[in-house]
């Protein structure tokens, strides 16, 4: 984990079974601070890295067949979006830790963004092309 310096902080150990395919596709914060990542295996991961010793809690156990690019959180909600080059964006609720809603975009996704209130997507391709949902 990088500082605001960009200065190499730590890192952050997961607990995931020892592979050498670990490999993080996209990190970001959800709206209770606590850090998403998601793996090029397209695996999600949470850690609470503000307090010492936390261990990583896998959320979401795959996407499908492509690799996972992007990555969300809910502004205010307890959910994120996921996008992938499997051409499905689906939204995940964290407390259940399941799949809310999923839909076929009909070509491989690069990245994704909730809108500041949460009620659009914005869903970019890997052709460079954007969409609203």
């Amino acid at each position: 984990v990088w500082d605001y310096n960009m200065q190499n902080g730590r890192s952050i150990k997961l607990d995931l079974p020892q592979t050498d395919t670990i490999c993080a596709r996209s990190v970001c914060r959800n709206s209770q601070g606590k850090m998403l990542i998601g793996l090029k295996t397209a695996d999600i991961v949470e850690v609470d890295d503000k307090q010492s010793g936390s261990r990583s809690v896998l959320l979401v156990c795959g996407h499908g067949e492509g690799e996972l690019w992007a990555l969300s959180p809910h502004p205010i909600e307890s959910m994120f979006a996921t996008g992938s080059y499997d051409r499905n964006i689906a939204v995940w609720d964290m407390n259940n830790k399941g799949l809310v809603v999923r839909r076929d975009m009909g070509k491989a996704i690069r990245s994704i963004s909730f809108h500041a209130d949460g009620n659009l997507l914005a869903v970019g391709f890997q052709d460079g092309q954007i969409s609203l949902v």
